[in-house]
């Protein structure tokens, strides 16, 4: 199993890009308790910078992977349609936070 620590800095609304080295095992992202914010997972072909998109699922009509974060924080389980991903905020941190994700689990 592999752990990343991804840092949000204060004021940003998307955290570093990561990498994930196995496509056929979930990826898991545990969201710290917080205010309530919408946090999801995005996700690109290529290395490095955007486009980044957020997976949509089709039956639901909503997005595949959203967290919402409140006083007892959150986890998301999915299976990474790509390689490189990153984590989004619907508003901006006010203080930097520090968020967990476990691939090839």
């Amino acid at each position: 199993m592999d752990a990343v620590n991804l840092l949000v800095p204060s004021g940003a609304l998307v955290s570093s890009a990561f990498f994930v080295s196995r496509l056929d095992r979930p990826v898991i992202l545990q969201v710290p308790s917080m205010a309530a914010n919408g946090v999801r997972l995005e996700w690109s072909t290529v290395s490095g910078t955007a486009p980044f998109a957020a997976l949509h699922d089709p039956q639901a009509g909503a997005l595949a992977a959203t967290v919402f974060s409140g006083t007892a924080g959150g986890f998301a389980r999915i299976f990474a349609p790509a390689p490189y991903g990153r984590v989004s905020f619907v508003t901006t941190m006010s203080a930097p936070m520090s968020l967990q994700l476990y691939s090839g689990v």
